[in-house]
Parts: C-alpha cells; sequence; structure tokens
C-alpha cells in the first residue's frame, strides 16, 4: 500500500511541475503577444488619425457633398448605360 502511495505521490508532484512550467510560460507569452497587440493598436490609430486628417482636408478642399452618398445624405446612383450592359452581362449565363 505505501508503494501505490508514493508512486501516485511522485506523479502527482511530477504533474504539478509540469502544468506549473506550461503555465508560466503561457503566462509569459500572453503578456509578450499583449504588448504587441498594443502596439499594433497604436499604430493603427496614428495611421486613422493621418487618414482622417488627410480626408478632412480633401473634404474640405472638394465641398462637402463629394462623399454624401456615403454618410446617405444622397442617393446613390449607380445607373450607368456603360454599366447597365455590364450588369446584364453578368447576369446572363450563356455569355
Amino acid at each position: 500500500m505505501d508503494y501505490l502511495f508514493a508512486t501516485f505521490a511522485i506523479v502527482s508532484i511530477v504533474f504539478m511541475f509540469v502544468f506549473m512550467f506550461i503555465g508560466i510560460w503561457l503566462f509569459i507569452i500572453a503578456l509578450k503577444s499583449f504588448r504587441q497587440q498594443r502596439y499594433n493598436n497604436f499604430i493603427l490609430e496614428k495611421t486613422y488619425q493621418k487618414i482622417s486628417k488627410i480626408s478632412d482636408s480633401f473634404l474640405q478642399n472638394e465641398g462637402d457633398k463629394v462623399y454624401s452618398y456615403l454618410t446617405g445624405e444622397e442617393d446613390f446612383d449607380y445607373k450607368d448605360e456603360k454599366s447597365d450592359a455590364k450588369l446584364s452581362n453578368i447576369t446572363d449565363y450563356n455569355k
């Protein structure tokens, strides 16, 4: 009986050390990936700010109604004679 208990204790200790080792390394990897993600978010935020500033200056130069169909202020007119031929070509499977 003592042999069985000793074996069980040794196996339990080995599993405890293995899981502790895996847990510590997973924690270290998670911290490194979090720092990298923070850096990527910072770069994306700066890029977004620059693009937004360029877009705002472009819209002030061109007028406020240039992209009004994107904001829903104006209906987008997609009916064009040239594009109608292309659309009918797409929907016709025999061509």
